[in-house]
């Protein structure tokens, strides 16, 4: 074992050497026959100068002999990302591996490479690259033994198509065997280098980001307990209600009220296998073919639900994923020839991703000869070359237990598997409870909030309001809306089955940077956007300085959280099957403005995120989207929790985003993101768009003081600071790590 300290700084260095040679010093170590192992601790600057005939950029860690026609080599690869690579060379040409992860500057690391041969030929054997204590790339079992002699393993290099390293080196490191994994992790904790090793030094921006986490975690547990603390008391001025449920007006059909179906030109249209089992009521007034989903200004559809509770399924083909259609000239038809045909001139509903995978309709549209379909109102995005769609409300395609049509002001059932006592439609538009500029208290107790056509219940400008075991359920529209309320608290209450948001709250003040009394804690969202799929969240979280805490969320077609704006706290909760549907978001969501700062995700657990195949850019746990910056997820667990393209945590555009402490299992890839570069990011900073965001920051130095690293707006690309995560069965840890990120 060797162990020392030096410099590779160029040809002005002491160790520099002329020639083709190129910069280089003995290791001590001399390489060894068959199975081996070397480890390297070593911290490096960028690239140094090379020679004016080489025009790449890559520099040597360690070599044995060439590494490329002989021996074996260790270097970083890629000017933007450092990636380790292993490398045993052959008469023919190097044969290597290569990490998918880059190595920060300025920080020690130890690198780990080993050949190990196979049980049943000592000349062939796998390779294996270990970074940091874990493995980043390993061979085939078929990979040579290196061509080794006496000579000793050297320390940088310049030849054989591998430049030079800014490069300090402690610990070496050679074993005639092969380490196994535990070996691995176990000399990276045993490093005195490492162990040592500060990477926040002469790193103040990212060290704030640190800091600011930690006395964001302690603020928050003391907001908490404060709010808890006062939770349970009820002022005597308090309006209080409890024990009287708000329920709307419904229109409600008993199961007695059903019958068979007997007009012969109806029940024809079923298909045969469900034409007896239909029933029939009629419902006046129904609408049969309203518009909802994005871009949509006026939400007229409804729900039927099952004894008031379970929402049945509108009927539609096919029951699964949004089938694949191709549009040309205004019209759209479903690729596969096995879908249902409607007669020329029958009207539907249409629903679908008509231009992207995140901004679902539900349209009307009215059926050709031919099997295509025109939409009878158009989509807000347009309609692209290749939608994806659902046939929905008609005859034709009810063939699930549960299902419902509307012809002609009569309702068709296929009735559930479970037995039914009645079916409800609400009726009610407005709120079932509405209070503007309340002084006194609110506190609503053991309450059910049911059978909204519209928000159920709506609380505006209001001095104090607690919710204490509410339940909002079978509601179509959002189910509650609370905005600018002094004091807010929702407690151990139920929020399930609704059309579109199940509670928008919005608190404090972004301008002077005020954190809200508001924490909702203990509550459980389930089944939001039963109508609307994107954009519908369980909570919309706006303002500055709420806290989510011990919450559950699950089954999301979309988002559980969107978060706007700033210092916001999401602690504590548990995510199951989020992001079923919706392309390019996450089970928490928050993009589009750089001002929005300072929000924490800390020890949260992310189980299953994403469902069907209609993903082109991916669903994740947490996405951080258009230049979002500043933001800080701690020791949450990440669990199946990427799909497509995406990472567990997934970032695009933005910068100074803490990531420390997770847990990453059985994701695909961990951590994930794009780099803009700086000439797209100053374009779009350019934007009248953006400028209209960055107003706030405008004779406000509050924002500069709370968020420091704002003073490099528009620099430092994908500048990200991830330390000490943990991952495993997960095959990317990292992607896109530039050389300004801190990644240990």
């Amino acid at each position: 074992m060797s162990k020392f300290i030096f410099a590779i700084v160029g040809c002005c260095c002491a160790f520099c050497l002329s020639g083709a040679e190129g910069w280089k010093r003995d290791s001590g170590l001399r390489a060894v026959e068959g199975d081996f192992t070397a480890a390297f601790t070593f911290r490096w600057h960028g690239y140094a100068p090379i020679p004016e005939k080489m025009d790449w950029r890559n520099g040597m860690i360690a070599s044995h002999r060439s590494g490329y026609y002989d021996g074996w080599r260790v270097y970083l690869h890629d000017e933007q990302e450092g990636h380790p690579v292993f490398e045993i060379g052959r008469p023919e040409g190097g044969i290597s591996i290569e990490s998918g992860e880059g190595l920060s500057t300025g920080v020690w690391h130890r690198v780990v490479v080993s050949w190990q041969a196979a049980t049943d030929d000592s000349t062939r054997g796998t390779m294996r690259l270990f970074a940091d204590g874990a493995l980043m790339a390993e061979s085939a079992a078929d990979r040579p033994r290196p061509r080794v002699d006496a000579s000793p393993v050297m320390l940088g290099y310049v030849d054989f198509g591998v430049g030079a390293l800014k490069l300090e080196v402690g610990m070496c490191t050679l074993a005639p065997r092969a380490w196994t994994t535990e070996d691995v992790a176990a000399d990276y904790r045993d490093d005195p280098q490492i162990a040592a090793d500060d990477p926040l030094s002469g790193r103040p921006l990212f060290r704030e980001l640190v800091e600011r986490a930690d006395r964001q975690i302690a603020d928050s547990a003391a907001r908490r307990e404060a709010l808890m603390k006062t939770a349970s008391e009820t002022p005597t001025t308090a309006c209080v209600i409890a024990n009287r449920d708000f329920e709307g007006d419904v229109l409600k059909l008993s199961r007695s009220a059903f019958s068979r179906v007997t007009d012969p030109a109806i029940k024809a249209r079923f298909p045969k296998a469900v034409r007896e089992r239909v029933l029939a009521v009629p419902v006046p007034g129904f609408p049969e073919r309203a518009a909802y989903g994005v871009g949509v200004s006026k939400r007229r559809a409804t729900l039927v639900f099952a004894d008031g509770v379970e929402p049945l399924p509108q009927a539609v083909w096919p029951n699964g994923d949004c089938a694949a259609a191709t549009a040309k000239d205004g019209r759209w038809r479903f690729d596969d020839p096995a879908a249902p045909r409607l007669a020329a001139g029958t009207k539907a509903l249409g629903y679908g991703y008509w231009q992207y995978l995140w901004a679902d309709a539900a349209l009307p549209i009215e059926a050709a000869a031919d099997g295509s379909y025109r939409l009878l109102q158009e989509h807000s995005y347009g309609l692209g070359d290749k939608p994806k769609a659902k046939l929905m409300g008609v005859p034709e395609v009810v063939d699930q237990p549960g299902e419902w049509c509307v012809v002609d002001g009569v309702l068709y059932l296929l009735p559930p598997e479970e037995e039914f006592r009645f079916v409800t439609i609400p009726q009610t538009k407005g709120p079932l409870f509405k209070a503007v500029g309340e002084k006194r208290p609110i506190v609503l107790r053991n309450v059910t909030f049911a059978g909204s056509l519209g928000t159920a219940l709506e609380l505006i400008d209001c001095a104090d309001v607690t919710l204490d075991h509410v339940t909002f359920v079978g509601n179509c529209g959002d189910a509650a809306i609370i905005r600018n309320c002094g004091r807010v608290r929702i407690l151990n209450s139920t929020f399930a089955n609704t059309g579109f948001t199940q509670f928008n709250l919005m608190g404090g003040d972004r301008w002077t940077l005020t954190k809200g009394e508001m924490i909702v804690e203990n509550c459980r969202f389930s089944r939001p956007g039963l109508l609307q799929r994107t954009y519908t969240p369980c909570i919309l979280l706006d303002g500055c300085g709420g806290i989510v805490s011990r919450c559950t969320f699950s089954s999301t077609p979309s988002s559980a959280i969107r978060i706007e704006g700033n210092d916001h706290v999401v602690r504590d909760c548990r995510f199951a099957s989020t992001v079923l549907e919706s392309d390019d978001q996450g089970a928490i969501d928050i993009w589009g403005d750089p001002t929005y700062r300072g929000n924490l995700f800390y020890k949260n657990t992310f189980v299953n995120v994403g469902g069907d195949a209609n993903h082109d850019c991916g669903r994740n746990a947490i996405r951080f989207d258009d230049f979002i910056s500043g933001m800080a997820v701690v020791s949450n667990t990440f669990v199946n929790a990427a799909q497509g393209n995406f990472g567990a945590v997934n970032m695009n555009g933005g910068h100074y985003n803490l990531i420390r402490g997770n847990a990453f299992r059985n994701c695909a890839l961990g951590i994930g993101g794009y780099g803009w570069g700086d000439k797209r990011m100053a374009e779009r900073l350019a934007t009248d768009e953006l400028k209209g965001k960055l107003k706030i920051l405008e004779g406000n130095p509050l924002y500069l003081k709370r968020y420091p690293e704002l003073v490099r707006l528009g620099t430092d690309d994908a500048a990200w600071c991830v330390l000490d995560n943990r991952f495993r069965d997960t095959p990317k840890r990292i992607r896109h790590a530039k050389l300004t990120t801190l990644f240990r």
